[in-house]
């Protein structure tokens, strides 16, 4: 099913006027007179994930990126797992040597150390869920690619897809209120409880989470993403589907990419609102850029994934390429790292997961003992959230997201999910952290209510 997208390099269009679809294997080509925006095709492929259990859509929102969007539709075959679960997806790609799309939850972690997981679990996600999709869809610029061996079913998708009546059917829904599980109050005494534990030397940094809940909620996932995606605009947005359960997100931070022997990884630590005026903008850019206290635990976790990556590198080649560069998003800026190695072409996905999950931005350091406290402190199983999302290629390339800035919506049990969290260290100030929570949901709290 491995192919690459024809076609110009030309940028990220506002419109396609031509669409040329290509059905790899199967003779298929056709050119459509049509011009949609950006939006409406989003739209459109989002519709498609209405008629089928199992989907992922990948959203780059960038120019540089391979594709515009990618959907992954259906399954011809899938795994699920609690536990074994890296071996378990390891020999699932080895099985079919071909695109698997799926997650790996963040209480993975029970098996790649001796840890345990007993808060309470308002998602319904299992730990891991990996898929080979019956059509995988690709749009890169005017192009859009079909991979698959069923000629009847990419034909019915590509009437689908373009059908004049192409839209996302209407659900009843009911009011959403979203409750912060953990009182203001409840988390200053937290965040100076786990400074005490900083004091003492147990741990040096941490990412501290707390969980928006609404029960007894129907919400439209479809719409929710469109409107989610239009206003974060973020490079690693995915829309994915797992039976009855969502997740919408909006995610900035990527946890690793594989390309050929390269590995990179890209963590965040830092977080400014935007400013109203392009002065304002740039001056609080600026002061994110140079602040030490942000620089400080961006650099913890730096040396942390770092210290991740050399377990699976080839010697002398871990390297920093990109340290404290300021990342503009449309609510906020981002302060990212940039850290690379190469690996040998044998590497696994198991030895490479095994060795770098969960990402060290969602962990702290040293990890083990910040994932220990964490367990004690928060009040909510993580399940998807601090995960993450992604795909992996018939070539062994692969691409994960890190699941943050997410609505997780479980329609069985009417549930939708919000968790945000932030960096605790000896410095931080309570009060504040508990802003850049407020900060990071504000979005996602606005689209809900």
């Amino acid at each position: 099913m491995e192919s690459c997208l024809v076609g110009m390099e030309a940028g990220l269009h506002t419109h396609l006027p031509i669409l040329k679809i290509y059905a790899m294997y199967l003779g298929l080509t056709k050119t459509l007179q049509h011009t949609y925006t950006h939006t409406q095709l989003l739209t459109r492929l989002t519709a498609l994930c209405q008629y089928t259990p199992t989907a992922c859509i990948m959203v780059s929102n960038s120019t540089t990126a391979s594709f515009d969007f990618m959907l992954a539709y259906g399954s011809a075959d899938n795994v699920t797992a609690n536990t074994n679960c890296l071996t378990t997806v390891q020999q699932f790609y080895t099985k079919h040597n071909n695109y698997i799309f799926g997650h790996f939850g963040y209480d993975i972690k029970n098996e790649i150390e001796k840890l345990t997981s007993a808060n309470a679990n308002y998602q319904g996600f299992n730990n891991t869920h990996f898929f080979v999709p019956e059509v995988l869809i690709k749009i890169k610029n005017e192009h859009i690619t079909f991979l698959h061996n069923n000629i009847t079913q990419v034909d019915g998708l590509i009437q689908q897809l373009f059908s004049t009546d192409s839209c996302i059917n209407n659900i009843a829904t009911t009011p959403c209120n979203l409750h912060n599980t953990t009182t203001k109050e409840n988390y200053i005494s937290t965040v100076n409880a786990i400074k005490n534990h900083i004091q003492r030397g147990d741990i040096y940094i941490t990412n501290y989470c707390i969980n928006y809940v609404s029960e007894h909620t129907i919400i439209n996932p479809y719409q929710k993403f469109i409107t989610l995606n239009n206003i974060s605009n973020a490079p690693f947005a995915t829309f994915y589907k797992h039976d009855t359960k969502y997740v919408l997100c909006a995610s900035p931070e990527r946890y690793i990419q594989r390309t050929n022997n390269k590995l990179t990884s890209m963590p965040i630590k830092g977080t400014r609102k935007r400013g109203a005026t392009p002065t304002e903008d740039a001056a609080i850019a600026e002061e994110l850029r140079n602040n030490a206290k942000e620089q400080n635990e961006n650099v913890m976790i730096v040396d942390l994934v770092r210290n991740d990556l050399s377990r699976v590198a080839m010697q002398g080649t871990v390297r920093v390429d990109e340290l404290f560069k300021v990342h503009t998003f449309n609510a906020v800026h981002q302060l990212i790292s940039t850290i690379l190695c190469e690996v040998a072409p044998t590497e696994s996905l198991e030895r490479i997961v095994n060795a770098t999950f969960p990402m060290g931005s969602m962990t702290g350091a040293p990890k083990i003992s910040a994932m220990q406290l964490m367990e004690h402190f928060e009040n909510f199983k993580r399940g998807i959230y601090s995960g993450t999302i992604g795909y992996v290629k018939p070539n062994g390339n692969f691409d994960f997201n890190v699941v943050i800035r997410s609505i997780i919506y479980n329609a069985a049990t009417q549930v939708v999910s919000l968790p945000v969290g932030s960096a605790i260290t000896s410095k931080c100030n309570a009060i504040d952290e508990y802003e850049e929570c407020l900060l990071k949901a504000k979005v996602l709290l606005d689209i809900m209510n």
